[in-house]
């Protein structure tokens, strides 16, 4: 279907050719490799009516800002990267990036994604350096004041390739926090299968109940949203402040704290003891996204955030407000004449 809109645009001569030109590649090869994604073939493979499908390609060449939008269905479907390229390849072909009310935009998931995948709970070093990369590993030893040999020269495990762990014998234990991966992986039976292979499943979670949290051997209880503080990165970049409003029931503490006192038992907390409270960590991450495209040096503290309601990454301290970036409405406007 993305293949055959891209198609059907170019014939009815939507594509933005200056923008092309100017900030893509390669785009004349992929017009030749369109070519064959007629409407009637669409439609024959996907079964939307010949209507439908060109209702959405005229949506596309008509407007003067189109944005993009998807969701874990693409995000965790088969093929699902060369998906998400082809939707991306529509913004591009059409102008519609970088310009307000446009843009290719997944809505993820899983708690706080952008910043997931910014400061490495993912499969990159911390404020978006690379493992195999020994002049990043160098810079985040000395910002984290640890030995460089303590960061790993190659990358950690991604998703899918921890579950293959567990199936093949070579992990033994797991940690999961924040999801219910029994519930939202592919294939649940096969997975509830693999997970019982585990010789030690621990669960940190808001929710006892959930059918991961009933496989563990060990549940951390978890603060909630309004329980804790932090920062959060949305779907525009833009960090927000949470601001805790009311104490966690019971055992559950912030999954911070619950890092930090893991670590003291583990007998590391030495290594972490600048890592005195949320604040203190971001004023860290902040050190690590110097000279990054996620430069965010010149946010000078949560008060800073609070009082911009929000402030959008690159953000670094050559920066000043407003210049290159938008600022969240004034929590006060001005009233009106």
């Amino acid at each position: 279907m993305l293949y055959g809109a891209a198609r059907a645009l170019i014939e009815r001569g939507a594509v933005q050719r200056h923008f092309v030109d100017a900030h893509t590649a390669g785009f004349d090869g992929f017009a030749e490799f369109v070519k064959p994604f007629t409407a009637e073939a669409v439609c024959e493979a996907t079964g939307l009516s010949w209507e439908a499908f060109e209702n959405f390609v005229a949506t596309v060449a008509r407007g003067q800002a189109v944005s993009f939008w998807w969701t874990m269905g693409v995000n965790q479907g088969h093929e699902a990267t060369r998906t998400a390229q082809a939707i991306i390849n529509l913004a591009l072909m059409t102008g519609n990036i970088g310009r307000p009310g446009t843009g290719a935009n997944s809505i993820t998931g899983q708690c706080n994604a952008m910043g997931s995948r910014l400061f490495a709970n993912a499969t990159s070093l911390l404020g978006g350096h690379d493992f195999l990369d020994p002049v990043h590993r160098e810079k985040i030893a000395a910002t984290l004041g640890i030995p460089v040999e303590r960061i790993p020269a190659r990358n950690s495990l991604a998703y899918d390739q921890i579950i293959q762990g567990i199936d093949d014998g070579k992990i033994k234990g797991l940690w999961v926090v924040a999801t219910n991966t029994s519930h939202s992986w592919i294939s649940k039976g096969h997975l509830a299968r693999v997970l019982g292979k585990l010789e030690f499943l621990v669960v940190q979670d808001m929710y006892a109940t959930t059918e991961t949290a009933r496989q563990s051997d060990l549940i951390l209880p978890a603060a909630g949203w309004g329980e804790k503080e932090g920062t959060f990165i949305n779907s525009e970049r833009r960090i927000g402040l949470a601001k805790k409003v009311s104490p966690a029931p019971g055992q559950a503490l912030a999954d911070f704290h619950i890092f930090q006192l893991v670590a003291h038992y583990w007998g590391c907390g030495g290594v972490f003891k600048e890592w005195s409270s949320p604040e203190a960590v971001f004023q860290i991450l902040k050190r690590c996204s110097k000279g990054q495209p996620c430069d965010i040096t010149g946010i000078r503290d949560y008060r800073m955030i609070d009082e911009a309601g929000g402030i959008q990454w690159p953000w670094s301290v050559e920066d000043s407000i407003p210049r290159r970036n938008r600022r969240a409405p004034s929590p006060h406007p001005a009233p009106l004449p």
